[in-house]
């Protein structure tokens, strides 16, 4: 069996998430495999300052192993207009948690197309 088929399982026992089998499992897999080893491998070894006016938005899940709450706020200093926003989750907050992340991403939508921050957008912005 190959780890796309035994996915599920994996988060599953991880997480405690479900996680139902798709299709492209070994295809998402292998993308998002490519897209570490062609981001984040050549900057450790030559790491460049950018930074952005963007707005941006961390959707940030407290528990998660594997992007810690710390490595997400070493990004304030490249971007300058960011909105943060905890929940007590782990790392497959998108299965998990999907009605909050979409409601997320909604209000911040909203606000990049109008220019009007909700209130709880508004607590969320981060001041760096």
């Amino acid at each position: 069996m190959g780890l796309d088929k035994a996915w599920p399982g994996i988060v599953k026992k991880m997480e405690g998430v479900e996680h139902d089998a798709n299709p492209t499992q070994r295809k998402d897999g292998v993308n998002g495999i490519n897209l570490y080893r062609a981001n984040m491998l050549p900057r450790i070894s030559s790491p460049r300052l950018r930074q952005t006016d963007v707005p941006v938005q961390l959707l940030v899940p407290t528990k998660d192993k594997f992007v810690t709450t710390a490595l997400v706020e070493s990004c304030y200093p490249y971007a300058h207009n960011v909105w943060r926003r905890d929940i007590d989750a782990q790392h497959w907050v998108v299965q998990s948690h999907s009605e909050w992340v979409a409601n997320c991403v909604s209000e911040f939508v909203e606000f990049a197309e109008t220019g009007r921050e909700n209130p709880g957008l508004a607590k969320a912005r981060v001041h760096v």
